[in-house]
């Protein structure tokens, strides 16, 4: 009989949270911080108000790469998977593209477990 395991997803507050205690102080940062604090309103970024979404979904969706290598730079990813994400980045000029490959080398479920492995 297979049973059905709850996971938890991890919500957008604490995202920030983990962001907050990330030791690297660099712009990127506060970037974070100030994108995530408006998810669940329009803002800048005229995003639908209310849909509650999961810290996953941010980060499946953010189109910024910078942030994104900073992100899992900071969470303390392997060097050589970072080093492999910017280099695969540096090939492309589309953000939103750049934003993909990078998520190719480092999924949501890797960069959970590096920002929650010492909490």
């Amino acid at each position: 009989m297979n049973k059905k395991v709850n996971i938890k997803e991890v919500s957008v507050d604490e995202l920030i949270d983990a962001i907050r205690k990330l030791k690297s102080e660099k712009p990127e940062k506060k970037q974070w911080i100030h994108w995530l604090s408006e998810y669940d309103e329009p803002s800048y970024y005229n995003r639908l108000a209310g849909m509650n979404r999961s810290a996953e979904w941010a980060y499946n969706h953010l189109a910024n790469p910078e942030m994104l290598l900073w992100l899992i730079e900071a969470a303390g990813i392997k060097k050589e998977l970072v080093e492999l994400a910017k280099s695969d980045c540096k090939q492309i000029t589309n953000p939103n593209r750049q934003s993909g490959v990078i998520r190719k080398h480092v999924s949501w479920a890797m960069l959970e477990r590096a920002l929650w492995r010492h909490a």
